[in-house]
């Protein structure tokens, strides 16, 4: 529990289980307000790791923050499958705003927010219509995929990137497979070895 202004503590849960229609479970941290009544949530879904904190400033202002790993990444359970192919995300997101919604400090006022993959990740979701969904923030990506690759020229470099460095890595620990298991990892990595392997040699690289 953290002091917050105004007398308003705030109350943390990590690795909350949060159940999908087909029994697989993804999990969640979240920080309410440490008061009575119920609260308007903010849901953050991610491939790239759910965060440990740096919400405060939300629950202070009076709502229920929910960041939560997405289907087969860090801590959920079940298998990722990436964005550009069919995925079970938005069943996923559906899921996760009445699940949401129906919490007892909630007030069934569910909005999304977060950018890039967290941005299409919303889009997903609001393809479903969950009926407590009211309102999401989906920055720094388009609607249509072929937008972020092919605006202007194909970047495949770009996308070799994203895969080494910010899926791979957890993708590789779940598997059992030798490091590197972490982004930071990935990073190093990609910096001493890969960048000349891979991108030197592709168009349009980065």
């Amino acid at each position: 529990m953290d002091s917050a202004v105004g007398g308003l503590g705030i109350i943390t849960e990590l690795d909350v289980d949060v159940p999908m229609r087909d029994r697989v479970t993804l999990r969640a941290n979240v920080w309410r307000p440490d008061a009575a009544g119920r609260f308007p949530a903010i849901l953050i879904r991610t491939p790239y790791g759910k965060s440990a904190a740096g919400y405060e400033r939300f629950v202070r202002a009076g709502y229920a923050v929910v960041c939560q790993d997405n289907r087969g990444r860090y801590a959920s359970d079940g298998e990722f499958v990436p964005f550009t192919t069919r995925t079970q995300d938005p069943e996923d997101g559906y899921d996760s705003v009445e699940w949401l919604a129906r919490q007892p400090w909630c007030n069934g006022r569910v909005g999304t927010m977060g950018a890039s993959y967290c941005g299409w990740l919303q889009w997903m979701t609001a393809k479903t219509r969950p009926p407590h969904l009211v309102a999401m923030c989906a920055r720094s990506i388009p609607l249509e995929l072929t937008d972020v690759d092919w605006w202007g020229a194909f970047r495949p470099g770009r996308r070799v990137h994203w895969w080494m460095n910010a899926i791979a890595p957890d993708l590789r620990r779940r598997a059992g497979w030798p490091p590197p298991h972490t982004p930071a990892e990935a990073q190093k990595t990609w910096a001493e070895l890969d960048l000349t392997r891979w991108v030197h040699f592709l168009p349009g690289s980065i």
